[in-house]
Order: structure tokens, then C-alpha cells, then sequence
């Protein structure tokens, strides 16, 4: 996450109330994190928020980790985003970019806020503008899975897909993650999936999964998108032989705090020690193994779901 400062007001997402009273990590701050991404070896850098459009150095911020050979991934709610921006953003060397999405018009507003589902929409069309001209540029969607949208999420994948022309869709369910404790006890029911209704999202998930089959790479795996009734009805998720994620991927927060996995306590900060030095801790490697062992939470996170 570069910021906690986001421009929307998302019903599901608590994420700018996060670290209060905690600043955003300066621009020289970040590069520092990233030469260290680097010089571990990382191959990506995703860039979330909060909304990363609210930061004026955004650029700079992709262009640098470019610089050092990294392929840049950002996830945005695309509100502030025009032609103008687009053509920052490529000319900075962004290739991978996701949107959030919640299905169509009147429902997206709903959840996301009047008039948001027309400018993320002209924003994903602005970028689709340019793939004849940018090799490897993906344009994709990530759409939170809840008690409003499991219905519909079918029907959407396939406008997307098939009418916008983006390149792949991810599905994450709504977790009490993107809440804080007070807002997922007072209004979590709004948009978990309870039990009564588990037999129905079980036949809508089985469409999805054979709408997946037949388009290889453009939605999360049949077997993933399976197991999120099983999610919903409370069952613990683990991945087969455990889950191996805090061993190739680490969470960043705006202000520092580094995470093995987004569902975890953070283990470390990075404005006391550095990345590698959190990442060959001993709370690092008790997370991870006790990860691998099947020992941790459970999770059905999208950007996770070849592991399933």
C-alpha cells in the first residue's frame, strides 16, 4: 500500500480508517523499500492503497521501480483516472493495472458511489485504447464477491470480458479484513453470505467455474471459485500442503509495517529495521512455517488462488 488516503467511500472497505494518526511513507522512504524489493529479487510491485492516484507522485514512484527492472502492478478504483493519466501512467511504464468493480451500474453505485461505474469504466476503456501499441499491457478487473453481487458476477464476468475486452478478471470474497472490528460487527451481515443462502451461491459458483473452463487464464481457477461456498459457510480454508505465500510475497502498509500475508499481525517496520532484515526474522519464519504446516487463519484470497 502507498496510502491509506482513498477519494471513495466504499461500503465494504474501512481501509483509509486503518493506522490512524499514522503518516504515509515519504517518496524517498518508498524508493528505499523498492531497492530493497529489488535486491531481494522480487520480480513485482503492486501498488494499493487507499487509492494510489491520490498520491501526485505516483509516477515517479512506477517509474523508479522500473528503473530497477520491476514489473508494476496497480490496483485503483480508476475514479481519478483519464486519458491524461493513462498516458502518464504507460509513458511511466505501468503494464498492469486492475480496476474495482462491484457488477453493473446501479448496484456498483450503490456500493462504490453515485457516478463512479461510468468513470471507472471510461478509465478501463481509455487503457484498452493503447493495446495494439503496448506489448504485455493488461487491463483487468477485481470484483469483491458478496451477498449483492454472487447472482450476478457470471453475467458481469461475461460483459467484461466479451463487450469492455479486458484481459482477466480476479474474485475475492468479502472478508472481515477489509473492515474495521467495530463496522464488521455493526454491518458485516450487509455483505457476508449466510447460510440459507449457501445452496443458491453454491450453483451460481458451479456457473462460473464452467464459464472459467472454457476461457483458460480470464477468471480464477474452476477449483478456486468452488471452494468460496465452503468460505462463506465459515470453513477453514487451507490450501493442499499448506500455504507458501509468506515465502514469495510480502505486504508493505502505508506507513511501513510489513506483513507476511494480508490476513496476518505485521511482523516488522520497516522505519526501524530493514525488509531484510524483517524477512529472515524469527517471526517471519515461525509465520511461514506454521503457514506451510496449515497452522495459520485461512484465507480464499484472489490474488492467491492458483495455490487452491
Amino acid at each position: 500500500m502507498v496510502t491509506k488516503v482513498c477519494n471513495l467511500h466504499c461500503r465494504m472497505c474501512d481501509v483509509p480508517q486503518f493506522n490512524i494518526g499514522e503518516k504515509n511513507l515519504t517518496l524517498d522512504k518508498i524508493k528505499e523499500i523498492i531497492r530493497g524489493v529489488a535486491g531481494l529479487g522480487a520480480e513485482t510491485l503492486e501498488l494499493s492503497g487507499g487509492e494510489p492516484m491520490t498520491r501526485k507522485d505516483i509516477y515517479d514512484i512506477i517509474s523508479y521501480a522500473v528503473s530497477l527492472k520491476l514489473k508494476v502492478f496497480m490496483a485503483t478504483n480508476g475514479v481519478l483516472i483519464g486519458p491524461s493519466e493513462v498516458k502518464k501512467l504507460l509513458e511511466a511504464g505501468l503494464t498492469m493495472i486492475t480496476f474495482s468493480l462491484e457488477g453493473p451500474e446501479e448496484l456498483n453505485d450503490h456500493i462504490r458511489g453515485k457516478g463512479n461505474f461510468k468513470k471507472t469504466l471510461y478509465a478501463i476503456q481509455s487503457f484498452l485504447e493503447y493495446s495494439s501499441e503496448i506489448f504485455g499491457l493488461q487491463v483487468m478487473v477485481g470484483i469483491t464477491l458478496s451477498r449483492y453481487n454472487y447472482k450476478l458476477v457470471r453475467s458481469f464476468s461475461e460483459y467484461l470480458l466479451e463487450d469492455i475486452g479486458v484481459y482477466s478478471i480476479s474474485i475475492n470474497p468479502f472478508t472481515n479484513t477489509m473492515m474495521t472490528q467495530e463496522s464488521f460487527k455493526a454491518r458485516g451481515e450487509e455483505f457476508s453470505i449466510p447460510l440459507e443462502m449457501i445452496s443458491d451461491l453454491k450453483s451460481e459458483m458451479e456457473q462460473l467455474a464452467q464459464f472459467s473452463e472454457v476461457r483458460p487464464g480470464k477468471l480464477p481457477l474452476p477449483r478456486y471459485l468452488r471452494r468460496i461456498p465452503e468460505y462463506f459457510a465459515g470453513k477453514k480454508i487451507i490450501p493442499a500442503g499448506g500455504c507458501s505465500i509468506p515465502l514469495i510475497f510480502c505486504g508493505i502498509s502505508s506507513p511501513g509495517y510489513v506483513f507476511p500475508c494480508w490476513h496476518s499481525p505485521a511482523i516488522g517496520d520497516l522505519r526501524r529495521a530493514t525488509l531484510h532484515e524483517i524477512l529472515t526474522s524469527k517471526a517471519h519464519e515461525g509465520f511461514a512455517e506454521q503457514a506451510l504446516n496449515g497452522k495459520c487463519s485461512g484465507c480464499l484470497s484472489s490474488c492467491y488462488f492458483e495455490l487452491f
